[in-house]
């Protein structure tokens, strides 16, 4: 016993020699981590859809006091003026404007509008929309084509309800009946708040942009501080190796006192920057991407080798889940291929510590458990080869 504690003295003094290293390779992560969480942040920044003003040309062809009416109507609804910037001008710098998309849309009033509403002729007014194939303008493409169908719908039954009154004699009632009609129509029109729900929706899920990366750039360092630490990882000179075999340090012990340590250390550095109870949740997280570690670095020909693969595979894993460009952009296969990954585990059981996410504590156990297996394995293998 007492031999198993001086050699597992002896591995924690070698950890301890390589703090500075640790140390500098946390920080050079941790400002990849920020330097990525920053643009990641900029380029993804929640903008709410009632902050957003979508910018519109008015060309009022028509002079009449109805249609300034009409434009100041439009310009001093609360509900309009939330969510649009109105532009007056003439016509063709209302197409300047859409064909350089510095506007979503323009409404072209046509001359003589209003003696056509007085007439019944009802001139339409014509609306342009910009060609720059977003979201918003196919939103206000199909906007403006139902308020044309709900136009026509509620023209035609007064038109209908004015026929049939006069049809049969009933003029004298028309009044009413028109009044009637006017606050059916008018009673959904002033309701429409109340039949449409607003719902807030986010790259990010439930969490925000700034709390996603966070996550991100704590499994990062999780998953790349090992190369600051080779040496560690590294087997002991042969000399070394033998004498520990013939004084009866089993091998699996060797193996578990490395993993051991270095989960151990991990542990205490995050409970400088979490809570105890959040860096107490992240343990399966951290035993996965030390156990990963462990394996490279056995596959591995050398330190520098083990080094470059870990390094090339661990980056590329964490652009698969996410890390760097949230994957809802990805393909759906990409997307459930990056949640298997030990990266898209660990990424998910962070934000299960800190944000109280879906957990995946089991499956990470269940794979720490088999990267162990295979480390020991491989490294067997190695040892009879050589």
């Amino acid at each position: 016993m007492k031999r198993l504690l001086i050699y597992f003295y002896l591995q924690l003094k070698r950890l301890l020699r390589l703090i500075p290293a640790l140390a500098i390779g946390v920080a050079a992560l941790s400002l990849m981590a920020g330097l990525i969480a920053f643009c990641g942040e900029k380029v993804f920044k929640e903008q709410s859809v009632y902050t957003y003003k979508i910018k519109a040309a008015i060309v009022p062809g028509d002079t009449s006091d109805l249609t300034d009416y009409l434009v100041q109507m439009l310009e001093s609804t609360k509900s309009i003026s939330e969510t649009c910037e109105f532009i007056e001008t003439d016509y063709e710098t209302a197409k300047r404007l859409i064909r350089q998309k510095k506007v979503q849309c323009a409404l072209i009033i046509p001359e003589g509008f209003t003696e056509s509403v007085k007439n019944g002729r009802n001139l339409p007014i014509e609306i342009m929309f910009s060609d720059n194939g977003s979201m918003i303008t196919l939103v206000l493409r199909q906007l403006s084509v139902a308020g044309a169908d709900i136009l026509a719908s509620a023209q035609a039954g007064i038109y209908t309800q004015f026929d049939l009154y006069q049809k049969y004699n009933l003029g004298d009632k028309d009044a009413d009946a028109n009044q009637y009609l006017n606050k059916t129509y008018l009673k959904y029109v002033l309701q429409r708040q109340k039949m449409y729900k607003k719902s807030g929706s986010a790259i990010s899920g439930s969490i925000t942009i700034a709390e996603y990366y966070k996550c991100a750039g704590i499994g990062f360092v999780l998953l790349l501080i090992g190369i600051a630490c080779p040496t560690f990882f590294n087997e002991e000179n042969g000399v070394f190796d033998m004498y520990s075999s013939t004084r009866g340090i089993p091998y699996l012990f060797r193996v578990f006192s490395k993993i051991f340590i270095f989960v151990t250390m991990c542990e205490a550095a995050l409970c400088i920057v979490l809570s105890p109870e959040e860096a107490l949740k992240l343990l399966p997280a951290v035993l996965c991407s030390v156990s990963l570690t462990a394996l490279l670095y056995k596959i591995s020909a050398s330190g520098s080798v083990g080094i470059m693969i870990i390094f090339l595979l661990n980056f590329s894993c964490c652009l698969l889940s996410g890390y760097f460009l949230p994957k809802v952009f990805f393909p759906a296969y990409l997307q459930d291929f990056g949640d298997l990954l030990p990266s898209g585990l660990i990424f998910n059981q962070i934000q299960y510590a800190l944000y109280d996410r879906p957990s995946h504590s089991s499956m990470l156990i269940v794979m720490s458990v088999i990267l162990l297996i295979t480390s020991i394995l491989s490294d067997t293998a190695t040892r009879r080869l050589s």
